[in-house]
């Protein structure tokens, strides 16, 4: 609710004109320009090869029409740079959104909810148990993809930075030593992040494991409580020997949620939950990940 479907633009024209039809879009087209010169069009989503991100992220700012991206922002530093020039250039910036649905998840929420009264920093332990990519994918190209650390990971740095409410002051990773092809060493971390507030949280990514094992674990520890979310469907707060439980009928990751509160920042009626600066730290956390693999050495975030 709150989207009409204007103009889908894809590659192919046979596959645009499909898909039109399909679901329910008024226009098709091939070239971008049908979407960024259009004066009815107040709205873009982006579902690129990761590429061509930081290319829409500039016709954003420079149409100033609303963006939401799917994940991630930019793939290399000197995007993120010339980005962040054009940010601090631009008179007002319109509203753009990266699609890091997890904090929009009604789990987070009840995390948060459960967070509210402390005092203290906290540890968290985040465990995603990925599941195999080839080495050969598009996704670990440097052209195209990057890397899942690039592609993936800002999904949980974000996510943390919505646990503890601070951004990272320094990052440390270690990869496995395997073959690069049975085993994408990128691809199985673990990394450590200290957050400006003083929490300290340990990020496992693993894509070795069984796909038909639970996908991701959130622990976190505080002042005598222990909360506990996984796969989105069950979180529980452990305090004092008892136990307080959240559930939700299937698994909620946010999806829905995220796409209300960009229609709403449209439409005037909510505050934005993300900046575009919060956006850029996070893509600098990912790119000191892939320089403390590269280096063996932990990195400072200013």
């Amino acid at each position: 609710k709150g989207f009409f479907l204007h103009t889908l633009v894809t590659r192919s024209g046979a596959n645009s004109e499909h898909n039109a039809r399909k679901f329910g879009f008024e226009i098709q087209a091939t070239e971008e320009s049908a979407v960024w010169e259009s004066e009815e069009i107040e709205a873009v989503i982006g579902l690129t090869p990761h590429n061509h991100h930081a290319s829409l992220v500039e016709s954003s700012i420079k149409t100033g029409k609303a963006l939401f991206l799917e994940k991630p922002l930019c793939i290399s530093e000197e995007e993120l740079d010339k980005l962040e020039s054009m940010a601090v250039s631009s008179s007002q910036l319109p509203i753009i959104m990266v699609g890091h649905n997890r904090r929009f998840s009604p789990h987070i929420e009840q995390l948060q909810k459960w967070l509210l009264s402390r005092k203290n920093p906290l540890v968290i332990q985040v465990r995603v148990n990925s599941g195999f990519v080839p080495s050969d994918h598009w996704v670990h190209s440097e052209g195209e993809g990057r890397s899942r650390i690039v592609g993936e990971m800002t999904h949980f740095i974000d996510l943390l930075h919505a646990i503890t409410g601070a951004s990272n002051s320094r990052v440390h990773a270690e990869r496995i030593g395997g073959d690069n092809r049975s085993a994408v060493n990128n691809d199985n971390i673990v990394v450590t992040l200290k957050f400006k507030e003083g929490s300290v949280a340990n990020l496992t990514y693993a894509a070795s494991g069984d796909k038909a094992f639970s996908r991701e674990k959130i622990e976190i520890f505080f002042e005598g409580n222990t909360l506990v979310s996984e796969d989105f469907r069950i979180s529980k707060k452990h305090f004092g020997g008892k136990t307080e439980t959240f559930k939700t009928h299937g698994q909620e990751m946010g999806y829905r949620e995220e796409l209300k509160h960009f229609a709403s920042l449209i439409q005037g009626e909510e505050i934005k939950t993300v900046t575009l600066s919060e956006a850029f730290e996070t893509m600098r956390t990912v790119f000191a990940i892939e320089t403390s693999l590269s280096t063996g050495q932990a990195i400072s975030l200013s």
